[in-house]
């Protein structure tokens, strides 16, 4: 399967990814065997297709092959895929969004290095701008204003965040937002 992941036309590619995405879900030997295999490689080039679809399995793959994993995240860090990652939150194509969304939540609750990443790369700054009317759906705001309350709580990011901007931009969401929980949870984050 590694190989299909690696050659062949984007469509066969993006196959393989998702029938790793699936595999990767399904326990952690198989997880193991993902990695003993070599698959985070081609699933981090996979990141930088010019196919939102692949990029959404690579990325599901590989938040798959991390789940509960301290030493699969490590790996998946130290490859450079954070960054890579982050992209996806500019996406327009939810699926992607949501999944790169997953990931940064999960690098954010692993180790230091990990947020490290996230931060170094600009997450901060892009899930900031994601809280802009209709950067995404109301439900992912209301995942992404949680998970920048948790990066806010990390010390050594809270100047960061403030930098972002994030009070105005919460402010501005406010004030944009239909959905009454998307609201409630801005005013908790405000308070």
């Amino acid at each position: 399967m590694v190989a299909l992941l690696q050659t062949g036309p984007l469509r066969q590619r993006e196959q393989a990814a998702h029938a790793l995405r699936k595999l990767a879900n399904v326990n952690a030997e198989h997880r193991r065997t993902a990695i003993q295999a070599g698959a985070m490689g081609p699933l981090i080039a996979l990141l930088q297709s010019g196919s939102p679809t692949c990029q959404d399995h690579a990325t599901a793959a590989l938040n798959n092959i991390m789940f509960k994993n301290p030493e699969h995240e490590k790996l998946v860090v130290e490859a450079g895929a954070v960054v890579h990652i982050l992209t996806g939150l500019k996406s327009k194509f939810r699926d992607l969004q949501t999944e790169a969304l997953r990931s940064v939540k999960m690098l954010v609750g692993g180790s230091s290095s990990s947020q490290r990443k996230v931060v170094e790369g600009g997450g901060i700054e892009l899930l900031v701008a994601m809280l802009k009317p209709a950067a995404a759906d109301e439900r992912v705001q209301r995942r992404v204003v949680d998970l920048l309350m948790k990066i806010a709580a990390i010390q050594d990011f809270r100047k960061r965040v403030l930098k972002a901007k994030l009070v105005e931009a919460l402010m501005e969401l406010a004030k944009a937002a239909e959905d009454a929980e998307l609201r409630r949870c801005v005013e908790d984050a405000v308070v």
